[in-house]
């Protein structure tokens, strides 16, 4: 959780990976678990705005702008949750609950195709924003978001249906 390391003035001072204290901070306030339900609400959310403005982006400018911010704005959330679970949740998992390593580590096989298929999306969201929308572009993207949020609430139905119970059990973060 903290490293040592020497100051200009050469004394050790502490580094505190801010994740993990943040988590271990959320664990002991019985907190954790509503953290991660509030990102997977958040992606869920992210899921229907991005399909209703997909649905008039090929005709609205404002719509496809708004639906290329919006995409950006999940990739970023989507990166910054996977980072924590793959950094931190899912090792935590491994060393409290070594019974439960082959769905953590299927878990962690999801966020590897999660992320795959969010990187081809975003691809063709980069393509429509440097053509500006056509129908044969903005077409292809909707079936992509769909097919992204048909396999994310897949993987987080698994996620919550397996480690919130032990999370939730939990009193101080494995560290």
């Amino acid at each position: 959780m903290c490293t040592r390391v020497a100051t200009s003035a050469g004394r050790p001072e502490e580094h505190i990976d801010p994740v993990l204290q943040l988590l271990v901070d959320l664990t002991r306030e019985g907190a954790v678990i509503a953290a991660f339900q509030s990102t997977h609400e958040k992606f869920r959310r992210y899921h229907a705005d991005l399909l209703r403005l997909a649905a008039v982006a090929a005709s609205d400018e404002r719509a496809r702008d708004e639906l290329l911010r919006t995409l950006d704005a999940y990739a970023e959330l989507f990166h910054e949750h996977h980072h924590a679970e793959d950094n931190y949740l899912f090792p935590a998992l491994h060393k409290a609950e070594p019974a439960m390593d082959t769905v953590v580590d299927r878990l962690a096989d999801q966020h590897q195709q999660l992320g795959i298929r969010l990187g081809e999306l975003l691809n063709q969201a980069r393509s429509i924003r440097a053509a500006g929308a056509r129908d044969d572009r903005v077409a292809p993207l909707v079936d992509a978001l769909m097919a992204l949020r048909a396999h994310v609430e897949e993987h987080l139905q698994l996620e919550e249906t397996v480690t919130v119970p032990v999370v939730q059990a939990w009193n101080s973060w494995p560290i």
